[in-house]
């Protein structure tokens, strides 16, 4: 019977360590208990009152592209960056690259074979819009990925749709 206590106890003991390291410490006035609408206002109050550090789209010093050559890395290679959509390094198509090197990034108006920043949310759909000309919700870098420009530009402003594997765009416009 002590050892079945034993057990218990350090069962108990390990799950309540598990439960408290897994919400940080900046979402402890966050009641997660909430119902949808609430926790999103709560978290959206949060964000808004500790996000500081606004950078510019594109500007000569540090930008969004900068931030997404870090944290977009190929943890295997940290001379590639991970894209958003890609899947196939080995089919010669540039649309289904898995890594591209982090300085093929496009800059200008030809981008084969380069890749460009992707608003996780299709930029054109949201509410309030995603304005890019100013450090904004539109330049925010929890919103934007490497992606390969071909397959940037042939999504377009599709909405995501549920699915697993390989990418495809399947929704109409």
């Amino acid at each position: 019977m002590r050892l079945l206590r034993l057990y218990s106890s350090i069962l108990v003991l390990f799950f309540s360590v598990i439960v408290s390291a897994q919400i940080p410490t900046y979402y402890s006035n966050i009641d997660f208990s909430q119902t949808d609408d609430a926790l999103k206002n709560q978290i959206n109050t949060l964000i808004i009152a500790t996000y500081t550090n606004q950078l510019p789209y594109t500007s000569a010093s540090t930008d969004a592209w900068d931030i997404i050559k870090t944290v977009d890395l190929n943890p295997s290679n940290n001379q590639n960056v991970l894209l958003v959509y890609g899947y196939d390094d080995l089919d010669n198509t540039y649309k289904t690259d898995r890594t591209r090197s982090k300085d093929l990034n496009c800059t200008s108006n030809s981008c084969i074979g380069l890749w460009n920043r992707e608003h996780v949310f299709a930029k054109s759909l949201a509410n309030p819009s995603l304005d890019t000309s100013y450090p904004s919700a539109g330049t925010d870098v929890h919103n934007l990925h490497a992606s390969d420009s071909q397959m940037n530009s042939s999504r377009n402003n599709r909405v995501y749709t549920s699915g697993n594997g390989n990418s495809t765009i399947t929704a109409p416009l």
